[in-house]
Parts: C-alpha cells; sequence; structure tokens
C-alpha cells in the first residue's frame, strides 16, 4: 500500500475510534502552542496517535498476569494508549506526560470516554517530566510510541534503571514506532530484547546487569 493511503486510512481510523468512544485524540497538537515543565522541551517529537488496534496486539503478546503489573504509558499525550490498556486488568494505568494542554486532554478524556471496557481499576495522566517521574514500585510494563529524542530517551531509561536497581522488580518495555531511537535502547546493557515485530520491539529488564544504585537521576 502506498504511504499515502495508508496515512489517510488510519486517519479516518483514528477519527472513527474518536468518534465512537466521544473522545479526542486524533488531531495533531504544535508544540509551540503548550507549556511544558521540565527541561526537555527542545528534544520533544511532534503529537501523533498510535493505533488502538496495535496497542492492543502488543499489549496481547507479553504473556503476563496484567493485575500484577502497572502500565505507563511514556509521552501519553491525549490519553489514546490508557484508554486501550484500560481494557486489560493491570493494577494501575499511568501516563506521563509533560505538555500541561495534552495533559488536561487525557484526564478529560478519561471522564468521558464511552463504551469502554474498563478492567484496569485505576488510569491517570500525570503532568510530568518522564526523566524525573517517580514509577511504580510494582512489576511494570513501560510503552513508549516515538515520545522524544534519544538523548531523553537515555535520561528515562537511566532513571528507571536506578528505580529497579533501588527496588528491583520485573519491567516490560514496549518501544514502536516509526522514529523511536532504537539504538539507545540495544546499547542499554540492563534490556534484553525478547521480542521484535514490525516496528515494534520488546525488553525485558535484565535485573543482574543494572548497575548499583547511585544518587537519584534528575533531568
Amino acid at each position: 500500500m502506498r504511504p499515502a493511503i495508508h496515512w489517510r486510512l488510519k486517519a479516518c481510523y483514528l477519527r472513527l475510534w474518536d468518534w465512537w468512544h466521544d473522545v479526542e485524540t486524533a488531531a495533531g497538537e504544535r508544540l509551540e502552542d503548550m507549556s511544558t515543565i521540565g527541561p526537555n522541551r527542545a528534544y520533544a517529537v511532534p503529537y501523533q496517535r498510535s493505533s488502538p488496534r496495535r496497542v492492543r496486539e502488543l499489549i496481547q503478546t507479553l504473556g503476563i498476569a496484567y493485575s500484577t503489573y502497572s502500565f505507563v504509558d511514556i509521552g501519553s499525550g491525549k490519553g489514546g494508549v490508557l484508554l486501550t490498556a484500560a481494557t486489560f486488568p493491570f493494577q494501575d494505568v499511568v501516563g506521563v506526560e509533560f505538555t500541561r494542554e495534552l495533559h488536561n486532554l487525557a484526564n478529560q478524556n478519561i471522564q468521558k470516554a464511552r463504551w469502554i471496557h474498563w478492567r484496569a481499576p485505576v488510569v491517570r495522566s500525570v503532568h510530568a517530566d518522564a526523566t524525573m517521574f517517580d514509577f511504580p514500585q510494582v512489576p511494570l510494563v513501560i510503552f513508549m510510541f516515538n515520545p522524544f529524542a534519544a538523548v531523553v530517551l537515555a535520561k528515562v531509561l537511566e532513571n528507571l534503571g536506578h528505580s529497579l536497581a533501588v527496588n528491583p522488580r520485573d519491567c516490560l518495555l514496549i518501544a514502536t514506532g516509526n522514529w523511536m531511537p532504537q539504538s539507545v535502547l540495544a546499547a542499554t546493557r540492563w534490556l534484553t530484547e525478547i521480542r521484535a515485530t514490525q516496528n515494534a520491539r520488546v525488553y525485558q529488564a535484565d535485573l543482574s546487569s543494572l548497575p548499583l544504585p547511585g544518587p537519584v537521576p534528575r533531568g
């Protein structure tokens, strides 16, 4: 299929999904028009919605007891991924978004969404810089869809690694998107690739390879 046709069909699908669930997640937004938290504004990428069907497929491949895991979407935008993850019985579903406007839209969408088979008891967006986010202290599923440039991804992984070193627990990381800095993930010694599919990779934390915990990384 030609790329232009593919993107038009995806846009139509996302608008239909939004209409059915009475939310607004598909439309693009200009970062220049939004306020942000933290020092990493220069490394953000334009907002882009991931496919609900694709997100569901990736979560279904994990083969885990969902109720023991917290699902964390890094760079969660308007909360579209959160609404899909909420249909799985995760312990909780959390989005981390550094723009105030998208964070507010995400919480509005969570509040008003219809025809969602809610199975996660807690679904929320947090307004935070991912490099300084305090990850839930339970086993984790981390989702990333083109959230930011490589320099910020490295800092987020440092922050996540510190959290896992201080409190060892299972962690699965789903990385997807055409502009995802996969080379940074591949170079992270404590991440092991366990599955690769079209345009996505799933990693698992190797706790034995984590560096000893030092000072909490900030920014």
